[in-house]
């Protein structure tokens, strides 16, 4: 494995267990974020492996297009993909980013961003 691959990855599983220590704080914005943030290395990732190129992007959607993603993947990155803006900025987010989000959101983007973890997985062993 590229070691840019193995960076990638490794800094996502970072991510996750950071979405869910925001979780268990209460700090659900900031859980999407980097449930996100974890979904866009993997995606890389993938995509270094299969295109042996980095799309050095953030936006989810394109990013699965490019690697003729499965629909429920390619859906759950466009759910995920909104959330990049959003969960950082008042003016994006139309209020504070921390008071648009709730506990059940943050579980269910990690969730989402589990599901794309396990896709990615499977490609890459």
């Amino acid at each position: 494995m590229r070691p840019e691959v193995a960076d990638l990855l490794a800094q996502a599983d970072e991510d996750m267990t950071t979405a869910q220590s925001l979780i268990d704080t209460a700090r659900w914005y900031a859980s999407v974020f980097f449930s996100h943030q974890a979904t866009n290395r993997r995606l890389e990732a993938l995509y270094v492996v299969e295109k042996s190129e980095h799309p050095r992007m953030h936006d989810l959607t394109k990013i699965c297009r490019g690697l003729d993603a499965p629909d429920g993947v390619c859906l759950g990155a466009r759910r995920l993909n909104r959330h990049y803006v959003t969960t950082r900025y008042p003016d994006a987010a139309n209020g504070v980013p921390a008071d648009q989000y709730d506990e059940a959101q943050a579980r269910e983007y990690r969730e989402i961003a589990m599901e794309i973890a396990e896709w990615v997985r499977s490609k890459i062993e």
